[in-house]
């Protein structure tokens, strides 16, 4: 394929499609086999083409619930083989894309048999993705609502995770924000506590106690806010 044709192959969206302009959120039942069975050519075939073009071709199928997808995606994620390419070519933009695919893998799964095993597949995934949300200060906020709504042993790690960005405001108020409210919707004990421990308040992140209406500084933020943080 030329380069035109691998382009085609990872971004463009078939005619039919009238609901969404992103190839990832395209369904997997209207995506043609032939062109699913290319993506896995690319990651089959992976010398012959340039990072980011295996990269997408697997963060697609990830998406899709393919289970090709999801092995690529994981290996580039927690493989100690694959460190000198993350080192090489990820940033916390990558790292954000990599949590949507596995997003999109398990949301695949839920109400099928298969979700109880995917549910453990992607439990170091998503653990490795966290830590390395508390120094890359990318948002993992697009996974809340299944935490929230399902997954509810990423709790701790949360938790975790708002202790060590409560310490870097700057780079993290949308992040502190975020990761707050979800840890108040489901009565986590701790948000006191490392509210107190930093000296910070809940207003210093756009939050007032007892109640779900943002502030002014909220109300500013751009358009794409995730649906559950407005409650």
């Amino acid at each position: 394929m030329n380069v035109n044709e691998i382009d085609d192959l990872l971004y463009s969206i078939p005619e039919q499609i009238d609901y969404t302009t992103i190839i990832d959120e395209v369904d997997l039942e209207d995506i043609p086999k032939e062109r699913v069975n290319k993506l896995i050519d690319i990651l089959n075939n992976y010398s012959n083409y340039e990072f980011y073009q295996v990269f997408k071709a697997g963060g697609l199928l990830c998406h899709w619930g393919i289970e090709e997808g999801f092995i690529y995606i994981s290996n580039l994620l927690l493989s100690s083989g694959q460190e000198s390419i993350r080192k090489e070519f990820l940033e916390g933009y990558d790292y954000k894309y990599i949590l949507s695919a596995i997003q999109g893998y398990i949301v695949c799964k839920i109400h099928t048999e298969e979700e109880s095993i995917a549910r453990n597949k992607i439990y170091p995934c998503i653990k490795e993705i966290i830590n390395l949300a508390k120094t890359k200060f990318f948002s993992i906020a697009g996974f809340y609502y299944l935490i929230f709504e399902r997954y509810n042993e990423y709790v701790p790690l949360i938790e975790d995770y708002l202790g060590y960005i409560i310490k870097h405001p700057q780079e993290n108020y949308w992040n502190i924000h975020d990761t707050t409210k979800l840890l108040l919707k489901m009565k986590s004990n701790v948000v006191e506590k490392i509210f107190e421990e930093n000296g910070k308040q809940l207003s210093d992140f756009g939050l007032e106690e007892n109640s779900n209406s943002p502030s002014k500084k909220e109300e500013k933020k751009e358009k794409g806010y995730f649906w559950w943080l407005k409650w």
